[in-house]
């Protein structure tokens, strides 16, 4: 589905026609939040679903501030459709190397100063274990770019990939609206949990199927 269509059956699952008791704008918003619930679900199985690249330069520094760096991603000057939403890894690129050797997470600058290769974000701000001179590739996860204002008849705003399951996103942002009426809808949450469910199992295949694909190819 496009967004036109997804808002189409979403209006219809609410059977709201006053669109002065639904408006517009309270369909986008739930729809909106219903998406970063759904994307969440699948990020939870492959990180990688969404996934955005983008390479900072360090210059004998051990920190990098993602919203005053030359790359921006983080913080009000940050585009909207490169902000980070959640940061994924931190690779050295390494010249004529099969894959890129990634940097160790940690959580308290305690860990950054007794943990080699490792790095922290703590606000804005992203603290390396050691000084370097070099590039690194920051993959992470964007806040959406859809726009779910393009409702117009020939509007085809694009979603995603995951078209047999976006079902799960009108019924995500439906209960928005039964826990702004104090609406309970048994069906529909069954309903929700069968279609979850539903998506995980072909988040998990479509994952496992991959990396076997991979092995299998790789190794004759």
């Amino acid at each position: 589905m496009n967004v036109r269509e997804l808002t189409t059956y979403f209006r219809e699952l609410a059977d709201e026609p006053d669109e002065n008791f639904l408006t517009s704008t309270q369909v986008e918003n739930y729809l909106a939040i219903a998406y970063d619930e759904f994307r969440s679900e699948i990020c939870n199985i492959d990180q990688l679903a969404f996934v955005e690249a983008v390479t900072i330069m360090l210059t004998g520094g051990s920190t990098y501030d993602l919203a005053t760096g030359a790359v921006v991603i983080l913080g009000s000057a940050a585009p909207a459709g490169d902000r980070m939403l959640r940061l994924i890894s931190i690779a050295l690129p390494v010249t004529g190397a099969i894959g890129q050797p990634t940097l160790r997470p940690v959580s308290s600058l305690r860990a950054l100063n007794h943990t080699p290769n490792s790095y922290m974000l703590q606000g804005t701000t992203l603290y390396f274990s050691e000084a370097h001179s070099a590039s690194y590739t920051l993959s992470y996860l964007p806040v959406s770019a859809v726009d779910w204002s393009k409702t117009a008849v020939l509007d085809d705003e694009f979603i995603d990939d995951y078209t047999s399951h976006h079902d799960v996103i009108a019924l995500l942002a439906l209960l928005q609206y039964y826990i702004r009426d104090g609406i309970v809808n048994a069906p529909a949450v069954s309903r929700l949990d069968q279609r979850i469910q539903a998506l995980r199992e072909h988040v998990g295949n479509r994952v496992f199927s991959a990396s076997q694909y991979v092995q299998t190819a790789t190794n004759w």
